[in-house]
């Protein structure tokens, strides 16, 4: 097992040990060896447009996570999609396979891309490596070894907002108790050891004097359970009211909608509130 260590690609190139697989879109090899002999073609004279790959790991992009595809911008224009598209686990290690569209030539260094285990240590793949990718679509395959049991998987360029939660055999409780609420405007965030688990967004309020319609917009990272009861409408007058349609929802990853509709409150509503986040997470009129 390691803890925030990455090997040294040049090393393990010189062993003969590089194992991780970077295909393009054809299926040939990044790493394909020339046949003997092999003379390449004079190199053209690059023009003034060409670029040169750029480090998805720079301080000049952004990124963005929506289900399992985190997208990294540079000045609001998108540079690559990075998806991850199958995860296998076992009780020591994983084995995950990204797909990354490139929108132009880039460069990764597979060795932050971290599994978080149960132990709370940060494991790299084997080996770690940097890969320069032409632009087009691409395959990346990450093996991970001698981990305590694996929690998640996070890429660190983006400081926490890429992370793919392992997603458990039954969803998650979103008002279990370990989990963290933070919010920010009418975003919350649910998170577990620092790894967001899903957004829940209020997009649209309408109220009357006895009653209100909410919209909540809810991206769910992995599967989750919401109960919806736990929506609370508080009136003038200090009562906390349930929406009609209070039940368990179950959410597969992705986005969703939750409307609900409260009638009858005993006062004009004042705020809407959260119950899991105690008092985090509260919408005022």
């Amino acid at each position: 097992m390691n803890k925030l260590m990455t090997t040294s690609a040049v090393a393990l190139a010189a062993a003969g040990l590089i194992t991780a697989i970077v295909t393009t879109a054809g299926g040939a090899s990044a790493n394909e060896a020339k046949p003997t002999g092999f003379v390449p073609a004079p190199a053209a004279v690059a023009s003034a447009h060409q670029q040169g790959p750029l480090n998805l790991a720079t301080a000049q992009l952004a990124y963005v996570q929506r289900g399992a595809t985190v997208t990294a911008s540079k000045s609001g224009t998108a540079v690559a999609t990075i998806t991850l598209t199958t995860a296998t686990y076992t009780s020591s290690g994983g084995h995950l396979t990204f797909a990354v569209d490139a929108r132009r030539p880039v460069l990764i260094d597979t060795g932050m891309f971290i599994l978080y285990d149960v132990d709370g240590n940060e494991n790299s793949p084997e080996p770690s490596r940097t890969v320069t990718l032409a632009t087009g679509r691409h395959t990346l395959e990450l093996s991970y070894r001698g981990t305590a049991r694996p929690e998640a998987v996070g890429w660190a360029p983006a400081d926490g907002s890429a992370v793919w939660v392992r997603a458990a055999g039954k969803p998650l409780d979103l008002a279990a108790e370990q989990l963290a609420y933070v919010k920010r405007g009418a975003t919350v965030t649910a998170a577990k050891k620092g790894a967001v688990v899903a957004t829940i967004t209020l997009s649209s309020a309408k109220y009357t004097a006895s009653g209100a319609h909410v919209t909540f917009a809810v991206d769910a990272r992995q599967p989750v359970l919401v109960d919806t009861g736990m929506f609370i409408v508080y009136d003038a007058n200090g009562n906390e009211n349930a929406p009609e349609q209070s039940r368990a929802v179950k959410l597969t990853t992705g986005r969703h909608t939750l409307e609900l509709t409260y009638r009858d409150t005993t006062a004009r509503p004042e705020a809407i509130g959260w119950a899991p986040s105690d008092g985090d997470a509260v919408w005022a009129r």
